[in-house]
C-alpha cells in the first residue's frame, strides 16, 4: 500500500515539474498570462513598481525562478510576522533594528540600522493554482511533502519547511486573518475580496543589500492607511505568502524614507506599526528587543523587507 501511494505521489510530484518547467522555459507566455491575471483585477490600480513585479514575478522571468529544495535560504532571519509566538527567538543580527517605536518615525536625526536585502534573494516561486492544489501543504502530510521533494526527513531542509507550515497553522491573533496563499490567483483574489479591485501595493526597496545604518527623513514619512493586508514571502520550497490583515484598524503603514549616514545611499521602506498588542504572547521577541509588555497602548512598529508586500485601498 505503501509502495502504491509513493507512486502516485511522485506521479503527481513529475506532473507538477513538468508544468513549472513549461511555465520557466516558455516565460515570456508565463509572464503575458500573470500580468493579465493582475490587470484584470485591479483594472485601476497603477501599474505596480518594478520591485513588485520582480517579487512576483509577474513578467515571468526564468531567472527569477526557484522551485524545489534550491529555493530554500538556509540561512533564514529571525520571522516576524506571527506575533502569537511564543518562541524566545533571538535576531540573527541584534544590532540591526528589527523594532521599533511610532513616535522613532518623528524623532529628528533618528538612525536605524538595516540590512535590505534584494527582492530576488527569496526566488521561490509561486505557483499557478492548478499546480498548487495537487500538492499537500500540512503538517499533517509532512512526511509526503518531503518524500514529493526528495527532502530527507532529520536534514535543516526539512526543519524549515516544518517551520513555515507549521507558522501557516498557527491560530491567528485576536481581530487578525491570517492566510497562506501559494499561488498568484489566490494572492490577487484575497486581496480583492477584501480590499476590493482599486487598491496600491507597496514593497520596501533599496539602493544596496549591504547592511547600513540610515537616517530617517521625518519630513518625508507618509501615512498609507490602516485598513491593509501584509504579506510575507516564507522560506519553501515553492512561492508561499504569509498574508494577513488587520480587522479592528489598529495597525498602520507608512512609507519612510531613509539616507545613509554619508548621503550616497537612499531606501524607501515600508513601515507597519501595531497600536494595540494587548493580545500578543509576552514572549515575543519585539517585547525582549524594545524592553515593553504587551498592553493596549504599547505600539511596536517594524520595517517590511523586501520579500514583503503591503496592499491598501485607493
Amino acid at each position: 500500500m505503501d509502495q502504491i501511494r509513493l507512486l502516485c505521489l511522485f506521479s503527481i510530484f513529475y506532473v507538477a515539474s513538468v508544468v513549472v518547467g513549461i511555465g520557466y522555459a516558455n516565460g515570456a507566455d508565463d509572464g503575458k498570462s500573470r500580468m493579465s491575471y493582475w490587470n484584470t483585477a485591479f483594472p485601476k490600480s497603477p501599474l505596480p513598481s518594478k520591485a513588485v513585479q520582480q517579487l512576483l514575478n509577474l513578467a515571468g522571468e526564468t531567472s527569477n525562478t526557484g522551485f524545489g529544495k534550491q529555493a530554500l535560504n538556509l540561512a533564514p532571519e529571525i520571522p516576524i510576522n506571527n506575533y502569537g509566538s511564543s518562541k524566545e527567538e533571538t535576531p540573527a543580527e541584534p544590532d540591526l533594528t528589527t523594532f521599533f517605536q511610532g513616535q522613532d518615525l518623528q524623532q529628528k536625526g533618528k538612525t536605524v540600522t538595516l540590512r535590505l536585502l534584494k527582492p530576488t534573494s527569496n526566488k521561490a516561486t509561486l505557483l499557478s493554482r492548478q499546480v498548487a492544489k495537487s500538492i499537500p501543504f500540512s503538517s499533517s502530510k509532512l512526511p509526503e511533502i518531503l518524500t514529493y521533494f526528495g527532502v530527507k526527513p532529520n536534514s535543516l531542509a526539512a526543519g524549515l519547511m516544518k517551520q513555515t507550515i507549521e507558522e501557516c497553522e498557527a491560530p491567528a491573533i485576536k481581530a487578525e486573518g491570517k492566510y497562506c496563499l501559494t499561488s498568484l490567483e489566490s494572492l490577487i483574489d484575497f486581496t480583492v475580496s477584501n480590499l476590493g479591485k482599486d487598491v496600491g501595493v507597496y514593497t520596501t526597496e533599496a539602493e544596496t543589500d549591504k547592511k547600513q545604518e540610515y537616517s530617517i527623513e521625518t519630513n518625508g514619512v507618509q501615512s498609507i492607511g490602516d485598513k491593509i493586508i501584509v504579506c510575507h514571502k516564507e522560506n519553501y520550497v515553492y512561492g508561499v505568502f504569509y498574508c494577513h490583515i488587520f480587522y479592528d484598524r489598529k495597525t498602520k503603514a507608512y512609507t519612510v524614507p531613509l539616507v545613509s549616514a554619508d548621503g550616497a545611499t537612499k531606501a524607501k521602506a515600508v513601515a507597519v506599526c501595531h497600536m494595540d498588542t494587548a493580545s500578543w504572547n509576552p514572549k515575543n521577541v519585539a517585547f525582549r528587543v524594545l524592553n515593553k509588555k504587551p498592553g493596549n497602548t504599547v505600539h511596536v512598529c517594524h520595517f517590511l523587507g523586501t520579500t514583503s508586500l503591503l496592499f491598501v485601498p485607493m
